[in-house]
């Protein structure tokens, strides 16, 4: 399974409902008998990887991205 996006309201943060909604996803793929999961989170966003890793997850690939009118890192 690939979990493209889990959001909570930054009002929300910090009362479990990150940790909630994943145990849900994951009762609900083991039912189907989905094991291996996949799950992103953007570069920065700490509270979020942080919340994965405690779950199990580990890094494992990396995307790179090129978003129309954004500068380049290397052109100012």
């Amino acid at each position: 399974a690939e979990i493209e996006s889990l959001c909570v309201t930054a009002q929300a943060r910090g009362a479990g409902l990150g940790s909630l909604l994943l145990e849900r996803v994951d009762t609900e793929l083991a039912a189907a008998g989905i094991d291996d999961v996949i799950i992103g989170a953007l570069n920065g966003n700490d509270d979020a990887i942080r919340l994965y890793q405690r779950r199990g997850f580990r890094p494992a690939m990396t995307y790179l991205t090129r978003l129309a009118g954004r500068t380049r890192p290397d052109r100012a």
